[in-house]
């Protein structure tokens, strides 16, 4: 293979005719000579030539040798060719499987992990004996690295084969291990056990355990320290435990790293739920640090981190600025959600939506200059969203419609149509709450009509036409303009569907010019409308006109005065309770529940472990013989500072990245 000076070997290009076979030569060659370099080069091409698809079996013999040394990116090397070749070649298995048995008995601490590793990845039946005895023999290794390794290994060996972890001993001398003096090891068993008693509701939370574990906090790793506070999730508290389980955990809130500060906010949210006094303290406390950790993450560039933090910070002021107004979060820190300049569009994005729930009559002013900067900004969804942001803040502070409604007319005036169709849409959302300020629309309308060419825009204009169309000279002669199109047009179906609805009711403020609109639009659709529901619809009003008008209008109309209080979309709580349960975990990044984007079947077995586990709670709780073996003392070890005054999804943000750990450490690397 050609090499490029300065770079090293290139090993994925330029194969020449014969190095192939020339390479069995080499492999029995730089042994020989002792030759670690050049040995590492040509295992190297071989690795190579394997991940390109081409086959090098033949080569296994060499290969095997090889791994009789004590250089430890040889030995990684020719595990990745042993576990490829083994499991599509079984008559080399009990070759390589060999290998890794001598490498399980070595010295070298290094050399026994690594060994007894790969030897748990090989997925065939022939394998579980030797797998089996490797791990059991590592769990009770001199060693830690190996001890962890083989817990991994016990993970491993339970996914082939569940019968032979269950009935042999595994289960008790994972718990054993939970005492290990190594933190590593202490983490690997409680996920060990955490997935091999799956369908018994995970790892039993008991008060012990938890005890333990939290005087061990800080022993572990950021990774594992978000996997022991996660099982608090799982863990039902006493009142006066409840007290000593936040004040260890209230450090935890000046971490560096957001899953421990994430799964540390998710125990003190729902510890204190049900005590609305405490509760809002806690919510006061939380706000330093996720404010810290958001900008710290913009400092350093890390915006994936930012946008993380931001999307929980966004869930809480959505449920506590509708529930709890009072509570007053994140409002007086709302100079940190205004935009900058080098910051990605996602972080825009989710820090506009968040200014409209923290926003009062004390930073409405300030909050509303920043986003009519953006209104006039280059890119144009940016301007969209600060628009829609601003009719959004007019619902929830009713005291600055006026304000917001002379802003919006004067976006008008650019003559943009991007801006115009949003101001449009964004004046029909306040219309429905506020109808009294449509005198000031009617003159925007009757001027830029002609300029929207947005879908949503143009439904949101026809449906400001037909609730106030008898204020609009030119009403009945704009929606005509409509409907000369055809209904079976690329996206004129929701179009018509408003027109017809709109057209309507005109006509029953001003029959004279709407009768010829009416009767073309009904003959239209239902003459030629491809779609059934639109058709149905045409001659369920056409019926209704024919048998009797005053119930047609009765119908179609409706009560003209009610205003709506509150929209659908904000009093939709048994939404958002589902994903404030599933706080830390990808829900909140999607703003769906986990039944949205996960399979029906992983969802019901996940809620119904959830309910198994609440159900043991409530249950007295009976002697679990491992557990029993813990030696807590009294109480928690409490912290010095001053004590604060008086859910559950399986795959949190923190699991996730625990599998990932788990999935590299089934697949041993080449270096």
């Amino acid at each position: 293979m050609s090499q490029s000076t300065g770079t090293g070997p290139q090993f994925f290009v330029d194969i020449k005719k014969g190095e192939i076979n020339e390479l069995r030569g080499l492999l029995q060659k730089y042994p020989l000579e002792k030759d670690i370099t050049k040995q590492r080069e040509t295992i190297k091409k071989v690795i190579a030539y394997m991940t390109l698809g081409i086959d090098v079996s033949r080569f296994f013999t060499e290969m095997v040798k090889a791994a009789n040394t004590n250089d430890l990116i040889i030995k990684k090397m020719v595990y990745l060719y042993i576990v490829n070749y083994t499991e599509h070649n079984q008559e080399c298995a009990i070759l390589g499987i060999n290998t890794f048995l001598n490498d399980c008995k070595s010295l070298d601490f290094k050399i026994k992990a690594l060994a007894l590793r790969n030897l748990s990845s090989l997925k065939f039946p022939a394998a579980l004996t030797y797998i089996e005895k490797a791990v059991s023999d590592g769990l009770d290794d001199d060693h830690p690295h190996v001890r962890k390794t083989a817990v991994i290994g016990a993970i491993k060996l339970y996914r082939q084969s569940p019968t032979m972890v269950n009935n042999g001993n595994y289960i008790e001398r994972l718990y054993k291990l939970i005492k290990d003096i190594d933190a590593q090891v202490v983490i690997n068993a409680v996920i060990a056990l955490d997935e091999i008693l799956e369908n018994e509701g995970g790892i039993a939370i008991k008060r012990k355990l938890i005890i333990y574990l939290l005087n061990r906090l800080k022993d572990f790793h950021d990774w594992g320290q978000s996997l022991v506070i996660g099982l608090l999730s799982r863990y039902e508290p006493k009142p006066d435990e409840m007290i000593d389980i936040l004040n260890v955990l209230e450090d935890r809130l000046s971490h560096a790293s957001y899953s421990v500060l994430l799964a540390a906010t998710k125990i003190f949210m729902s510890y204190t739920k049900n005590s609305p006094v405490i509760n809002k303290q806690v919510m006061k406390r939380l706000q330093a640090p996720l404010i810290t950790l958001m900008t710290s993450g913009g400092t350093t560039g890390n915006y994936e981190i930012t946008y993380v933090i931001l999307q929980h910070i966004y869930l809480i002021v959505v449920r506590y600025s509708l529930s709890n107004p009072d509570y007053n979060l994140f409002q007086e820190d709302y100079k940190h959600f205004f935009c900058k300049i080098e910051e990605p569009s996602y972080i825009k994005d989710t820090k506009i939506d968040i200014l409209a729930y923290i926003a009062n009559e004390t930073n409405t002013k300030e909050i509303l200059n920043e986003l009519s900067e953006y209104v006039v900004d280059v890119n144009s969804d940016l301007a969209k969203k600060a628009i829609a942001c601003i009719a959004r803040i007019a619902v929830f502070v009713p005291s600055t419609v006026s304000i917001i409604m002379n802003n919006l007319l004067n976006f008008f005036k650019h003559f943009t149509e991007y801006i115009s169709s949003e101001c449009i849409v964004s004046c029909a959302i306040l219309l429905r709450k506020y109808p009294e300020y449509i005198d000031e629309v009617i003159p925007a309308i009757e001027d830029l009509h002609t300029l929207i060419t947005k879908a949503e825009a143009k439904i949101a204009l026809i449906w400001i036409l037909g609730e106030f169309g008898e204020k609009i000279p030119n009403a009945a002669y704009i929606l005509e303009s409509y409907a000369v199109s055809s209904p079976n047009e690329p996206g004129a179906l929701d179009i018509f569907y408003f027109l017809l609805t709109a057209v309507s009711k005109l006509f029953f403020k001003r029959p004279r010019e709407c009768q010829t609109i009416l009767g073309n639009l009904l003959k239209l659709l239902i003459t030629s409308c491809e779609n059934n529901d639109l058709k149905s619809k045409a001659m369920m009003y056409y019926n209704l006109l024919k048998t009797d008008v005053q119930s047609a209008k009765d119908i179609i109309v409706g009560d003209s005065q009610s205003t709506i209080k509150r929209f659908l979309e904000d009093e939709d709580n048994e939404r958002k309770d589902k994903i404030y349960k599933e706080f830390n975990t990808f829900s909140v990044i999607y703003r769906e529940p986990q039944e949205k984007f996960l399979k029906k079947e992983l969802v019901q077995k996940m809620y119904q472990q959830e309910q198994e586990s609440e159900s043991k709670e409530a249950k007295v709780e009976t002697p679990l013989e491992p557990e029993e073996k813990f030696e807590t003392g009294v109480a928690l070890q409490r912290p010095t500072h001053p004590p604060i005054s008086k859910n559950l999804l399986v795959i949190s943000l923190c699991d996730i990245r625990i599998w990932m750990l788990n999935l590299l450490m089934c697949f041993p690397l080449a270096i």
